[in-house]
């Protein structure tokens, strides 16, 4: 006999807690002009989002009244130093995350997570994927807040999950070109 456990409405309530978060950009490159009001939105649904998803999935509460959330964009220059220092690897990537939340957890912890895109490396593969350079950068974006919620592509099954997220978040912003 298969039991469901139905968490109280106080407990509900206290799980879902809606504090806010505030998402911060920083604009740390300047051979492209981007659209920050945009990619600030998506980020902060993204984020909202997908925080409520991971309360639920990991029973995890968020009992401070705000949160941040931090995107930085980069230049290939600033990626690869960034890159150097946290992983020792002397090579650009498209995206880094770094969460600050742990499953289970009271998140603590003022800063959620932070994700850095690499603007130039998004204007590299933009036309080997036959996209364009923002939608790029929103797929990096997606896919670094992804990763700073627990999604991981270090197998098949895993990545199966992580790509059928980004696909609906893609979709749901495909509308901004």
């Amino acid at each position: 006999m298969v039991t469901k456990i139905i968490p109280s409405m106080q407990h509900r309530d206290q799980m879902m807690n809606l504090s806010s978060v505030h998402i911060r950009i920083f604009n740390r490159q300047t051979s492209f002009k981007l659209n920050l009001n945009q990619l600030k939105s998506i980020a902060s649904f993204i984020v909202l989002n997908e925080r409520e998803l991971y309360i639920l999935r990991y029973q995890t509460l968020f009992p401070l009244k705000e949160y941040e959330f931090t995107i930085s964009l980069l230049d290939e220059k600033k990626m690869i130093s960034l890159h150097s220092q946290t992983l020792g690897l002397t090579v650009p990537t498209d995206v880094l995350s770094y969460s600050y939340i742990e499953p289970g957890k009271t998140i603590m912890n003022y800063i959620l997570g932070e994700v850095f895109v690499c603007v130039d490396q998004a204007q590299q593969n933009f036309k080997l994927f036959h996209s364009t350079l923002e939608r790029e950068i929103r797929l990096y974006l997606v896919h670094g807040i992804l990763h700073c919620f627990g999604y991981d592509d270090t197998s098949k099954s895993l990545m199966k999950v992580m790509r059928q997220r980004e696909r609906f978040y893609m979709d749901l912003f495909s509308a901004f070109t």
